[in-house]
């Protein structure tokens, strides 16, 4: 079906594939942190389940960041307006600071713990 300035309409597949990418993300990042949290609570006592929470109100944050984005690339899309989409560049920046700012902290607790 093509819309009057014959262009067809993009159904919208593969930012439901970016967004449901983004989830997975979320999810291994709240698998993650309580998996650290457990594993640390001994080592380092109740900061474990403290940067635990950290680790999952970032995920709870980059879910509703993926389906915001979802939402609005669709919105976008339905006016055949694609020139518009928003990037999501702020959300890989945040995303890989946090990833960097976790691995720096625990480079840091192995070379200080031994």
């Amino acid at each position: 079906m093509t819309d009057p300035t014959g262009l067809v309409p993009d159904e919208g597949m593969q930012l439901e594939r970016t967004s449901l990418a983004w989830q997975r993300t979320a999810l291994g990042l709240v698998a993650a942190s309580l998996a650290a949290g457990r594993g640390l609570v001994d080592v380092v006592g109740i900061t474990a389940w403290g940067v635990a929470g950290i680790g999952v109100t970032a995920a709870v944050c980059l879910f509703v960041g993926a389906n915001g984005r979802y939402r609005s690339g669709r919105h976008h899309l339905s006016r055949v307006d694609a020139d518009s989409l928003p990037t999501g560049a702020r959300t890989v920046l945040v995303t890989a600071a946090l990833t960097a700012l976790l691995g720096g902290a625990a480079l840091v607790f192995l070379l200080t713990s031994s």
